[in-house]
C-alpha cells in the first residue's frame, strides 16, 4: 500500500513497536500515560458479577467490592478504581441503602390474585360490617420457619452495589418492618386480640 501511494516506509524502531505489539493496534486508540487497571473486558466482567452475586444473596446478606473483585478474578484494585471503571461502560454503581418493598414471592404474588379477584365480588357492606380487625402488638420477633428467617435477614442490610436504575429490582430492596410484616411465627412477648 505504501509502495501505490509511494510514500516513506516506517523506520526500524517502529517496526519493532509494532512487531511487539505495543503500537499499530487495529481499532485500538493509543493513548499517553499510564494504561487502565482494568480493560473493558474486565469491567463487563465486574458488572456480570456483580448482578450474579446480588442474585445469589437474594437480598439476605451485604456484597462488597472486595467479593466483587475476587470472585471476578481481575486484577486486585481498589475500590474507587472499580467504581470508575464501571462508570466508563455506563453503570454508575455504589453502596446505595436499599428501598423498601414488599416481600413477595411467586406464590404470594398468585394468593394475593385471587384473593383481591374474590373481593372484587363482595358488597360494600361486607368491608364495613363483617370484616374483623386484627391488633397484633409484638415486642420481641423469633422467627420459626423459613421465610421469616430471610425477612429478618434481609432487614439487617444497610445497602447494595447498585445503579439508580436498579432500585426496585429484585434482589435490590429489603421489606419495610412497618409496613408488609411478616408474621415471625413466635413472639417473646405480645398479644393477639380479634373482634
Amino acid at each position: 500500500m505504501r509502495a501505490r501511494a509511494r510514500s516513506e516506509g516506517p523506520d526500524i524502531t517502529t517496526v519493532r513497536r509494532a512487531v511487539r505489539g505495543k503500537t499499530h493496534k487495529r481499532g485500538a486508540q493509543e493513548r499517553r500515560g499510564r494504561k487502565r487497571k482494568l480493560s473493558t473486558i474486565a469491567v463487563r466482567r465486574l458488572n456480570k458479577t456483580r448482578k450474579e452475586l446480588i442474585k445469589k444473596a437474594a437480598g439476605e446478606y451485604e456484597v462488597h467490592w472486595k467479593d466483587m473483585i475476587s470472585k471476578a478474578r481481575v486484577p486486585r484494585v481498589h475500590a474507587s478504581t472499580a467504581s470508575r471503571s464501571l462508570k466508563r461502560i455506563g453503570e454508575n454503581v455504589a453502596f446505595r441503602t436499599p428501598r423498601t418493598k414488599p416481600m413477595r414471592e411467586s406464590a404470594d404474588e398468585k394468593e394475593r390474585v385471587s384473593i383481591c379477584t374474590s373481593w372484587l365480588k363482595r358488597p360494600k357492606a361486607y368491608f364495613t360490617e363483617k370484616l374483623d380487625c386484627i391488633m397484633d402488638n409484638k415486642h420481641f420477633d423469633i422467627p420459626t420457619y423459613t421465610k421469616a428467617k430471610k425477612f429478618h435477614k434481609m432487614r439487617r442490610v444497610r445497602g447494595h452495589l447498585r445503579t439508580k436504575a436498579e432500585g426496585v429490582k429484585k434482589g435490590f430492596t429489603k421489606p419495610s418492618y412497618r409496613k408488609n410484616r411478616v408474621n415471625p411465627g413466635a413472639k417473646a412477648t405480645g398479644s393477639l386480640t380479634t373482634r
